[in-house]
């Protein structure tokens, strides 16, 4: 077993056992759920380098909370994100219709 698979391992279950937060992040407030990723700086980065215009989609592998599909959303014809992990699906999604972001599904997939 690789020695970093503890240490991931052990991050997973301070997630799940940590309660929901709210963070501010690309100009929107973001509810955490336990158990999903927690946005930072790389959600930023991410929303800041890509371009879209409003005839484009996109797709988000690992969607978190939704902030990027979200931040994304405001500016594209539509986009999916997605996320092996079925609470961060039900994040993305609290997070989207608190913003009234229509034009972004979010699915479960293990891509």
């Amino acid at each position: 077993m690789h020695e970093a698979i503890p240490a991931q391992n052990e991050r997973l279950k301070e997630r799940r056992a940590a309660g929901p937060l709210e963070i501010a992040i690309c100009g929107l407030q973001i509810q955490v759920l336990g158990g999903v990723y927690k946005t930072s700086a790389d959600t930023e980065l991410m929303v800041e380098s890509v371009s879209i215009g409003p005839t484009q989609t996109f797709l988000e592998i690992g969607c978190g909370t939704g902030a990027v599909s979200i931040a994304l959303g405001k500016n594209a014809k539509s986009g999916i994100g997605v996320d092996v992990n079925p609470i961060a699906i039900e994040n993305s999604r609290l997070n989207a219709a608190r913003h009234h972001t229509e034009n972004v599904q979010f699915l479960e997939s293990n891509l």
